[in-house]
């Protein structure tokens, strides 16, 4: 089966799927060799030019087998294909199977205890993945000693997969396989062309052109190719051309390029409820997809942020997730923790955020400075400011006026409550002119917000949304909301700010002659 998709994808998908010209092989792969051989070895390229593999599979709580400095040469001569985990052997034989003398292992195929190397390897990843001739994704395992084929031929809680229904079958995510689970992962199933995927309910295909998963139950599901014009599943889809900066949605003309960046913002939604190991992967892992889109768009990218399009960029909200301001600035959706996979987007867009509104007081920006390690505009983070300028006011005096609500879930001490404070009780609809705050964490200082005087507000934008209602027979039109920033001084540091969640006003011309133009610096 594995070899029919693969060959049907070669021989008769589009471009998309297609990797163009005679390509240089990774630093270092695994040569597998003959078919009954029981050796492999760490094949050290040299610039030679020829096609790969690559597998993606969970490490898990016992370290797989690993390529270090003192075993280099002796895996650079040869490898003992039992003394391998169980998956990395199923891998190798898949390889072999489909006629590939080159697999890329990251385990094995980076020197897991050089730093140096780790560095110089990890951000050629975009390219060893979307570059490859097939990625096979071990779904199903735990950890690389569970196997790839044991591991998909039984359910997570280890039940017969027989009794699973075609529907179910047809979702392989929906089963909670391991391996989706992982943030790094994200970015090899993204920049992955072609993936042949050994999930909880067994063998299934994906491809930029065939996006739903092709089973084993199914397998005529590959030739139900997916026209490039259809609504964009795939990086592969989005053409090198320059994205105009703060785009407005435009249905009649430039549906596909709204679609574009819905397609950003659901990576980084998707993104952060993935686990990583060490937190200060958080912008490594993601760096093979921005620097993926950014040289696509056109779209600079700092700190994750597009700064094109850093209005819609800031107004993330962490859902009741948890906050870590040491691996990013705090304007910085990065600093978001994981949630899990049942948390909502940390980007609203279709209900909040979905179009720019023509708005002469939204805010501009002054400067965004970032540094990075190494200086990889991609990679990690050390430090970053941003500096913007808008309609400002202390959020205690502008409480004192105006309807407020807490987000669902942020619930106010009863004895705290301020006179316009109201429980936000059950849905989202806010009546005009009544403001919704967004909480970065949920803790005792809520209670008291309305009281504090280090707290401002700064106006971002207006934006034109679908209201988040009932079924679509009762959709109502878009309406348009002001968005801002709640910002908290930082002592000692004249004009600074941490940025602790944002607000939403229902209507325009929300502003009075007690908003004051100012510049401030968030970090």
């Amino acid at each position: 089966m594995a070899q029919y998709w693969l060959k049907t994808c070669l021989e008769t998908h589009y471009s998309l799927c297609q990797v163009q010209g005679s390509l240089s092989l990774p630093t270092r792969v695994l040569d597998v060799g003959l078919l009954e051989s029981p050796f492999v070895n760490l094949y050290i390229s040299n610039g030679r030019h020829g096609q790969w593999l690559t597998l993606s599979h969970c490490w898990g709580e016992t370290q797989p087998a690993t390529t270090t400095k003192a075993n280099l040469n002796n895996h650079s001569t040869k490898i003992i294909i039992s003394t391998l985990p169980q998956t990395f052997r199923d891998a190798i034989l898949i390889t072999r199977k489909l006629g590939y003398q080159f697999l890329w292992i990251d385990s094995l195929c980076i020197v897991q205890d050089s730093l140096i190397d780790w560095q110089e390897e990890s951000v050629k990843m975009n390219t060893i993945y979307s570059n490859a001739v097939l990625n096979i994704s071990a779904d199903a395992a735990a950890d690389s000693f569970q196997g790839i084929f044991f591991s998909s031929n039984r359910k997570i809680d280890g039940s017969d997969t027989a009794s699973s229904t075609p529907e179910a079958r047809s979702h392989p995510n929906s089963h909670n396989d391991h391996l989706q689970e992982r943030g790094w992962v994200l970015a090899e199933a993204v920049l992955s062309r072609r993936r042949l995927r050994y999930t909880s309910s067994g063998l299934a295909w994906s491809c930029a052109q065939v996006p739903l998963l092709c089973e084993e139950t199914r397998p005529h599901l590959i030739h139900d190719l997916v026209e490039q014009e259809a609504y964009i599943h795939s990086v592969y889809q989005i053409p090198y051309e320059s994205l105009p900066p703060r785009y407005v949605h435009e249905p009649e003309t430039g549906g596909r390029r709204w679609e574009i960046i819905d397609w950003w913002y659901g990576r980084v939604s998707e993104y952060i409820n993935r686990k990583l190991t060490f937190q200060h992967d958080k912008f490594p892992a993601f760096s093979g997809i921005a620097k993926t889109y950014s040289n696509r768009t056109g779209y600079r990218y700092k700190a994750g942020i597009l700064v094109e399009d850093f209005r819609r960029g800031l107004l993330w909200q962490t859902c009741g997730r948890p906050v870590d301001i040491e691996v990013a600035p705090s304007w910085s959706w990065a600093v978001v923790g994981h949630g899990g996979i049942t948390f909502p987007r940390i980007y609203e867009w279709i209900y909040a955020h979905q179009t720019y509104v023509a708005d002469p007081n939204e805010v501009e920006l002054i400067d965004i400075c970032v540094t990075n390690l190494h200086d990889d505009p991609f990679g990690q983070v050390i430090s970053g400011s941003l500096i913007l300028q808008g309609l400002c006011h202390g959020l205690n005096e502008l409480l004192k006026t105006t309807e407020f609500y807490f987000s669902f879930g942020w619930v106010s001490h009863e004895d705290c409550r301020d006179r316009n404070y109201r429980p936000l009780s059950g849905g989202y609809t806010l009546s005009q002119g009544a403001l919704k705050l967004y909480m970065d964490t949920k803790d005792e200082s809520n209670s008291t917000l309305w009281r504090r005087e280090d707290i401002h507000i700064l106006r971002i934008g207006m934006f034109s949304s679908e209201p988040m209602s009932g079924s679509i027979e009762y959709r109502q039109p878009p309406v348009e909301a002001t968005s801002f920033l709640l910002l908290q001084e930082i002592p000692g540091i004249e004009a600074s700010y941490r940025r602790i969640g944002i607000a939403r006003i229902l209507g325009p011309n929300v502003e009075g002659p007690d908003w004051k133009m100012k510049t401030v610096t968030i970090l």
